[in-house]
């Protein structure tokens, strides 16, 4: 019985706060959450639609032992272009205070 009301007491709670979310998504209290989980699903589903599971897992596979070495090969090029990319986005999360706020960028400006 230890066992069991041990994993309970976990699950639980858990389970609880994701059928909340679901709700939340499903009656679509939160507009802008259930059209992000919406543009997300449409999205996953069309590229499934494409490509099989399988051949992800394959691609990601043969990502992961081909990346260090691409990555070895034009680390300068691609620093370069991972700061632009960083700068942009930074710029344009200050635009949104509480996203910004939210993902850990200052929004005051400095004096």
């Amino acid at each position: 019985g230890g066992y069991i009301s041990g994993i309970t007491k976990v699950v639980e709670p858990l389970a609880v706060k994701v059928a909340v979310e679901f709700n939340k998504i499903a009656t679509m209290d939160d507009k802008v959450h259930s059209m992000k989980f919406l543009v997300l699903s449409y999205v996953v589903s069309t590229i499934f639609s494409i490509i099989s599971f399988t051949t992800i897992i394959l691609l990601a596979w043969i990502g992961a032992f081909a990346w260090p070495k691409i990555y070895e090969t034009n680390q300068g090029p691609i620093d370069d272009n991972f700061a632009k990319a960083n700068a942009a986005f930074a710029e344009q999360i200050k635009k949104v205070p509480k996203l910004a706020e939210a993902l850990g960028y200052n929004t005051k400006k400095s004096e």
